[in-house]
């Protein structure tokens, strides 16, 4: 799961500051969730670019019933912009002044690499399709609103209509030896619905392996 601005050309005349970001620009907020083959499972556009990553995925349909969505042993990786919880595992983030602990940092390498995907989804789309770069519409009412989510929809079709249904097996990188078999993962899910916060478990898992292995 990642955030990413499609910034506007022109600040709105409705509501315009909403749409102010930490960037210096004007822009619309766009969550996206991609598979490991940077096809886009799941999206929410619309909101305004001052607005936080992980609002965005509280707020949305897949933040709100997530048992709707998951199994019980399944999440999605987000950076440290997002709150870990039951279905989604972020990385950990230093506090000011300060360094992490040496778990957290390989766990943040860990999770690092597949989220890398979903960076690589986004810029693909960008990359396809330049008006998601710089929106030329003028917001000035719902309706302007309306017909750039139209678009943003129709973009979304077509980069996964670009992608396609077949992937090459030589294109999943298989570095590692799988160390984690089922009744683990079982485990996991089990500690993560008491404590409803999968990173922790995944934490246990990971140290444990660690220790058993020399692999983290």
């Amino acid at each position: 799961i990642d955030g990413t601005l499609l910034p506007l050309e022109f600040r709105p005349t409705l509501f315009g500051e909403n749409y102010f970001t930490r960037k210096g620009s004007y822009a619309v907020q766009m969550l996206i969730i991609s598979d490991p083959h940077s096809r886009i499972m799941y999206y929410n556009a619309g909101w305004p670019g001052s607005v936080h990553d992980n609002r965005v995925w509280v707020t949305c349909v897949i933040g709100r019933e997530p048992e709707k969505f998951f199994s019980r042993s399944e999440y999605v990786l987000g950076d440290s912009a997002f709150s870990s919880c039951l279905h989604l595992v972020s990385c950990f983030k230093a506090s000011a002044g300060q360094t992490l602990e040496a778990n957290k940092e390989a766990f943040n390498i860990l999770v690092a690499r597949p989220r890398v995907r979903s960076e690589h989804c986004i810029g693909v789309m960008k990359g396809r399709f330049p008006w998601m770069r710089k929106i030329r519409i003028l917001i000035k009412s719902k309706e302007d609103m309306e017909v750039i989510l139209s678009y943003v929809k129709a973009v979304v079709i077509l980069h996964n209509l670009c992608i396609g249904s077949y992937s090459d097996p030589n294109w999943i990188c298989n570095e590692d030896e799988d160390i984690y078999v089922d009744e683990d993962l079982e485990e996991v899910a089990a500690r993560a619905e008491a404590s409803n916060d999968m990173r922790a478990s995944l934490m246990d898992l990971f140290s444990r392996k660690s220790a058993e292995t020399g692999i983290f």
